[in-house]
């Protein structure tokens, strides 16, 4: 007998009361045994080995001490932030962690939308590779979400297999009033 638990992104099936660890069709292999979402933890400083610029070097804040410090004022506990009438392609933060990590949810607490549109890439030691492109940051992005009164801007990559030891995020199309971008806190989750 065989059942499955989980969400359908990410599963487990059993074979009794024993894991099966792959799963065969012909000679294809159409399963593999990932970790389920009571495995993900959350990923903080002590996670990081760095925290560093996109592509491009922001041209006003980049404190990465007020990343993870849960104090929201504008600007003095801002972690990233860009002055007005920059060109903010390039532009995001690079996560170095001290393990190959799966990057599962990325969240910045801000409302802005001078950058409109985002691109996830991970480095496992061969150079940069997009994992997820296009990404909506303009406003009345579904992408937005309030939690505890704050608006968030949160990428859900449903990722549990693609493991690397940095992953940036960063601006690929400006808006259309380009001018203060700020981004106030991180909030990261993933498999390590």
């Amino acid at each position: 007998m065989s059942f499955k638990v989980g969400q359908s992104n990410v599963s487990k099936y059993y074979i009794g009361n024993s894991e099966v660890d792959k799963i065969y069709q012909g000679g294809t292999e159409i399963y593999t045994s990932g970790p389920s979402l009571d495995d993900l933890v959350l990923l903080n400083s002590t996670s990081l080995v760095s925290l560093g610029q996109g592509t491009s070097a922001w041209t006003y804040i980049f404190n990465t001490s007020n990343a993870f410090d849960d104090n929201y004022s504008l600007p003095s506990s801002t972690f990233c932030a860009s002055m007005g009438n920059d060109n903010h392609v390039g532009y995001g933060t690079t996560m170095t962690f001290t393990v190959p990590t799966a990057l599962y949810e990325f969240r910045i607490q801000t409302g802005y939308t001078k950058m409109m549109t985002m691109k996830l890439e991970y480095n496992s030691g061969g150079g940069w590779t997009d994992y997820l492109t296009n990404l909506d940051k303009s406003s009345g992005s579904p992408l937005f979400v309030t939690i505890d009164g704050r608006t968030w801007w949160q990428v859900i990559t449903n990722n549990t297999s693609t493991y690397a030891s940095s992953w940036r995020m960063t601006c690929t199309v400006n808006g259309s009033n380009v001018s203060n971008e700020y981004w106030q806190e991180l909030y990261l989750r993933g498999f390590q």
